[in-house]
């Protein structure tokens, strides 16, 4: 986005199928896209608002819950 901040119409419009992955490495760069398109044109942000719900339930049950998948010498996605 700072180096090309034309691309930003195409740019939201992959937000939707992003959006739609379960894999929450792919959520999270989501939500980091979505936060700097909003910041770059505040009209972005009505259309990424039917997502704040159900992203909030999202990053709730990443830190609650345990997969052992993500655990590094027992923490649980320390990156997270």
């Amino acid at each position: 986005m700072k180096k090309l901040p034309e691309t930003a119409d195409d740019l939201a419009e992959k937000v939707d199928v992003l959006m739609e992955d379960r894999h929450h490495g792919v959520l999270l760069s989501t939500l980091s896209l979505a936060e700097v398109l909003i910041k770059h044109k505040a009209d972005y942000k009505n259309k990424f608002k039917k997502y704040f719900s159900p992203m909030i339930r999202v990053l709730k049950g990443l830190v609650s819950s345990f997969s052992a998948e993500f655990d590094i010498a027992g923490v649980s996605d320390p990156f997270l």
